[in-house]
């Protein structure tokens, strides 16, 4: 367990977010909240 903690203490948060997969996360989401505002009622009704 103190190996655990002590790898997530020593890890730079900024690296972890630049993997491949954060960055597909980042872009699924921004691409399902787009959808989701494009194609809502209330922003077609503007």
């Amino acid at each position: 367990m103190n190996y655990i903690v002590q790898r997530y203490e020593n890890s730079r948060e900024e690296d972890r977010l630049t993997t491949i997969i954060a960055r597909k996360v980042k872009f699924e989401t921004t691409i399902r909240v787009f959808n989701e505002v494009v194609y809502s009622n209330k922003f077609m009704r503007r």
